[in-house]
C-alpha cells in the first residue's frame, strides 16, 4: 500500500503547543477503560455479550486520520446575551493578538437540526495550523467520531488541502449550558482531519447474487471464528495487501 504524505505546519511562534496527532493516539478515556464484553460472561462472546469496544468497525472510523486538539487553555463565561465570552492569552508583540473566536449570528445556522432546540450558537475558532495534502487529496473536518465533547462540536466541512493554503479556520457548535463558566484546558480534541483522495464514483442499484449471497455467509463465518477478533484477524490482514 502506497504512503501518502500529509504536511501539519505552525508558525514557529507556536513552536510547543499540543501537536497533531494520529487519531489512534488520541483515544478517549471513556473508549481505553471500557471491557470488550459484558462483566461475568465466561468465556467473553463479542457476537452476543461484546460492549462497543468490540466492534471493530467503531474502532477503525475513530483511528482515521488525525486530530488536532485545543493548542490554548480557553476560558468561558456567560454573557448578558446568553451566549459565552471566550478568552485566551495571547502572545503579547507577537502577532497573534486577533481574536481567536468569532461568533455568528442566528441565521447562519437557521433550521440546522438540533440547533434551534438548545442555546446552540456557531462560533468559528481560528487554527495556528495549515495542512497540505499531495495532488487529489482532500481532507475531511469532523467532530472527533465517538469523542464529542460535551461543550462543542466542530461542524462537518471539506477543505481541497492540496491547491487551498491558508490557516484553517474551524466552525463549531457551542452545546454547553448556557450558565456553563469554567476553563476548557487546551489538548482537547477539536476536531478529526482525514484525508481522502478525490475519485469518481459509479454506482448502481442491483438483488442480491447466489454469489454474494455464499460469500456473505463464508464472511460471516470467518469473522465468527474466534472469541473476538475474527473480522481483525482475516479482513484486516486483506486490506493490507
Amino acid at each position: 500500500m502506497d504512503t501518502v504524505k500529509v504536511q501539519f505546519n505552525r508558525s514557529p511562534l507556536w513552536k510547543y503547543i499540543e501537536p497533531i496527532v494520529p487519531a489512534i493516539q488520541a483515544l478517549p478515556k471513556w473508549y481505553k477503560d471500557l471491557k470488550p464484553w459484558i462483566a461475568g460472561h465466561t468465556p467473553p462472546d463479542h457476537h452476543n455479550n461484546g460492549t462497543v469496544k468490540a466492534c471493530p468497525a467503531m474502532f477503525d472510523s475513530m483511528t482515521q486520520g488525525y486530530i488536532m486538539p485545543l493548542w490554548t487553555d480557553l476560558y468561558v463565561e456567560p454573557s448578558e446575551d446568553g451566549l459565552p465570552l471566550f478568552s485566551w492569552n495571547p502572545g503579547i508583540g507577537s502577532g497573534t493578538e486577533r481574536p481567536l473566536m468569532q461568533r455568528f449570528g442566528p441565521k447562519v445556522t437557521e433550521g440546522m437540526p438540533h440547533v434551534d432546540k438548545t442555546q446552540n450558537t456557531a462560533f468559528k475558532i481560528d487554527s495556528p495550523w495549515m495542512i497540505t495534502t499531495p495532488p487529489g487529496y482532500s481532507t475531511l473536518f469532523v467532530a472527533p467520531f465517538n469523542n464529542k465533547d460535551i461543550m462543542f462540536e466542530a461542524m462537518t466541512g471539506v477543505i481541497h488541502t492540496d491547491v487551498f493554503t491558508t490557516y484553517i479556520n474551524l466552525p463549531f457548535l457551542w452545546t454547553a449550558p448556557a450558565d456553563f463558566k469554567g476553563i476548557i484546558k487546551q489538548g482537547t480534541p477539536l476536531v478529526q482531519l482525514i484525508p481522502f483522495k478525490r475519485e469518481e464514483f459509479e454506482y448502481e442499484i442491483g438483488f442480491i447474487s447466489s454469489d454474494q449471497e455464499q460469500e456473505q455467509q463464508a464472511c460471516t463465518q470467518a469473522a465468527r471464528t474466534s472469541f473476538g477478533g475474527g473480522y481483525r484477524h482475516v479482513f484486516g490482514e486483506m486490506v493490507k495487501d
